[in-house]
C-alpha cells in the first residue's frame, strides 16, 4: 500500500479563498481509486476543519493533522500514525523549505507544486530538492 501526505493551503486550496486549486478534487478522486491512503497536514489556522467540509474533500482523507507548526517533531508524529508496512510515502506541498524539506529529511518521495507565492523559492540545502516538480495537480495522476 502507498500513501500521500498533502499540504492544504496553496497546495489543494487557493490561498485565502474558499475554493480548491484546479484539478485538486479530481486528483484526490483518482488517488483514492488507485488505493492510496491520503493524509492532510495543515497548520491550525482559522476554521480549516470546517473549510474541508465546505470544499467537499474531508472524506478523502484517512487522517487529518492540524498542527501549530510544521517541524521535524510534528512531522515525526504524523509519520508515527501511518500504518506499518507502507511501500512508499509521498509528500506533496508548495513550499520547498517546509513540506519538501521535511519529506526529504525523512527519506520520503517529495512532489513540489511549483506555483503561486512560493514558486521561486531557491534551494537552501540538499533537502529542498524535490523528487518531482509539477506546476498543476493533474500531473500527480501521471506520476503516481
Amino acid at each position: 500500500m502507498r500513501a500521500v501526505i498533502f499540504d492544504f493551503n496553496r497546495t489543494l486550496r487557493e490561498h485565502k479563498e474558499e475554493k480548491l486549486l484546479p484539478h485538486a478534487y479530481e486528483t484526490l478522486v483518482e488517488l483514492k481509486k488507485k488505493g492510496y491512503l491520503l493524509y492532510l497536514l495543515s497548520r491550525k489556522e482559522g476554521d480549516r476543519a470546517n473549510l474541508l467540509d465546505l470544499l467537499g474533500i474531508n472524506d478523502f482523507f484517512d487522517k487529518i493533522f492540524f498542527v501549530e507548526d510544521k517541524n521535524p517533531e510534528t512531522f515525526k508524529e504524523v509519520l508515527a500514525c501511518l500504518p506499518a508496512g507502507l511501500e512508499e510515502v509521498f509528500v506533496v506541498g508548495d513550499h520547498r523549505h517546509e513540506e519538501i524539506r521535511l519529506g526529504n529529511s525523512f527519506g520520503l518521495r517529495t512532489i513540489w507544486l511549483k506555483r503561486g507565492e512560493f514558486a521561486n523559492l531557491p534551494e537552501k540545502n540538499a533537502f529542498d530538492a524535490p523528487w518531482k516538480t509539477i506546476v498543476d495537480l493533474e500531473e500527480i495522476r501521471e506520476i503516481l
